[in-house]
């Protein structure tokens, strides 16, 4: 049975009132998905690409704050005994507000229009602060406020700084005023909205959520007192330290360490609430559990470049590629990494080994991970292994070698051309699939998106190849070669791998 002692349920605003909300969620999901369709791999390429921008928005605003702003409204007058005044008419002005300026923000990235991102700005900013406003007002009457409570003001300030920043960076965008460090203040937009509003509104709402549902022990009393201001001091200084960081090394190392006490922390609270589920006394299994589950899985699976490198990697099947992010924010493909090759193997021998490259998998992946640690003892004991590593770094090494020549000798237009040729040699048929992604192939070929779609079309116009979405077929792979410069020495054209 569940405790709804400390519920004022009779203080519940309409149905309506939240449902429009809930209902109007799967409609972005529904149209982050179409653009996902429509542009394809290539929305991943970089965050800072347009249509990733218009995408990722679509997500954050138009399902997740859209479903949050319409349970806060159910949520507060239940939990805390306290209505936002004027619920009906408030709800109502931000669903609109938010709609528009979502519709507005996707649109205005989309075609990069100023003037689509101000009316987002305007839409936006007038009904997330309708939505701060009501809010604000109903807490600040909570007269004797409960630790949930507490984690909803917090995330409510949260919420303010995220709105502020987002103003600011859309203004900037748009140009109404100069816009120094939009990288970083980006970041801070980021991590005010996922770990101040999202993540401290999570937290606080589960002091009360879970062990109502799931029938478990309470969170511990030291939890509930000091986590969520722990985690606010350290947003604030986290974001401080992430504007000042490019001044001094010793202002990235605060930062960085500001970093670890926050992750540290919602780990700490992912582990409670897991041990927590586990002892629950309602013991029906439900949708609510699994997705809990899931949540909490998915909290600790990240990792970021830069981690301490204790493992080195075999592609036993799928395909990897290796990453960096440049100071404009644009994701570069270093290397891609197909079955039976190995990645990260170097960073052994390393005296502080850290891995200088992000390694995601562009496909469906499985690898092998070797301990670095017991990999050098094998070294040691076998003068043979350590040749065939030696042969494979130098293999590697030759490679990066070739390619600063391609790089620096070649066109884009020739890179690609070669690239195709390669693919006809290792194929050994005429007609074959790309190997990846169009947008991972042009970073990892040093060429824009646009401009490797400009070049297939360049080359389907001129006889030499056809082009049949991921699909390519080299119709005349003499005068393919020859196009770059080979005079019909195919050999000279570089393999795929």
């Amino acid at each position: 049975m569940l405790n709804t002692a400390n519920l004022s349920l009779e203080q519940a605003p309409p149905i309506s009132v939240p449902f429009r909300f809930f209902l109007t969620a799967p409609l972005f999901g529904i149209g982050a998905g179409l653009c996902l369709l429509v542009f394809g791999p290539d929305v991943l390429l970089s965050r800072w690409n347009s249509v990733t921008l218009s995408v990722s928005h679509l997500i954050t605003l138009g399902m997740l704050a859209m479903v949050m702003c319409g349970a806060m409204l159910q949520m507060l007058p239940v939990l805390a005994g306290s209505p936002v005044p004027g619920v009906v008419l408030v709800g109502t002005a931000v669903h609109l507000l938010l709609v528009l300026g979502t519709v507005f923000l996707a649109v205005g990235f989309l075609r990069v229009d100023t003037l689509w991102m101000l009316l987002a700005m305007g839409a936006l900013g007038g009904g997330l602060g309708l939505f701060i406003l009501g809010i604000g007002i109903a807490l600040w009457r909570v007269r004797f406020p409960n630790f949930t409570v507490t984690g909803m003001r917090l995330a409510v300030i949260a919420l303010v700084v995220t709105v502020f920043l987002g103003v600011t960076l859309v203004g900037g965008v748009s140009g109404l005023w100069k816009m120094d460090f939009l990288m970083h203040m980006a970041d801070v937009h980021l991590g005010w909205w996922l770990l101040g509003w999202v993540g401290l509104l999570l937290i606080g709402v589960s002091y009360q959520i879970v062990p109502m549902f799931h029938i478990t022990p309470k969170y511990p009393l030291w939890m509930r007192k000091g986590l969520v201001p722990l985690l606010f001091f350290a947003i604030v200084a986290w974001s401080t330290f992430e504007v000042l960081a490019w001044e001094s090394a010793e202002i990235r190392v605060w930062r960085d360490g500001m970093l670890l006490i926050l992750a540290s922390a919602f780990i700490l609270f992912v582990v409670t609430t897991y041990l927590l589920i586990r002892q629950r006394k309602r013991k029906v299994p439900d949708i609510t559990l699994m997705f809990w589950r899931l949540g909490l899985l998915a909290a600790v699976a990240v990792f970021e470049e830069g981690d301490e490198a204790t493992r080195f990697f075999v592609v036993m099947d799928g395909q990897m590629k290796l990453t960096r992010t440049s100071i404009g924010g644009d994701e570069k493909v270093i290397e891609l990494i197909r079955a039976g090759q190995t990645f990260a193997e170097a960073l052994m021998f390393l005296e502080v080994p850290a891995y200088p490259v992000r390694a995601s998998a562009i496909e469906k992946t499985q690898l092998i991970a070797f301990d670095n640690k017991a990999f050098l003892d094998l070294l040691r004991e076998s003068v043979d292994t350590c040749f065939r590593i030696m042969a494979d770094i130098s293999m590697r090494l030759r490679s990066m070698v070739d390619e600063i020549d391609r790089l620096t000798m070649q066109s884009g237009r020739e890179r690609v051309a070669r690239y195709l040729y390669g693919q006809y040699l290792s194929v050994g048929e005429s007609d074959f699939k790309l190997d990846a992604p169009k947008g991972v192939l042009a970073s990892r070929l040093s060429v824009k998106p646009e401009t490797f779609s400009r070049i297939l079309h360049k080359l389907l116009d001129q006889g030499l190849v056809r082009v049949r979405g991921g699909n390519i077929e080299v119709l005349d792979p003499g005068r393919l070669c020859d196009s770059v410069g080979l005079g019909g020495l195919a050999g000279q054209c570089f393999p795929s791998h």
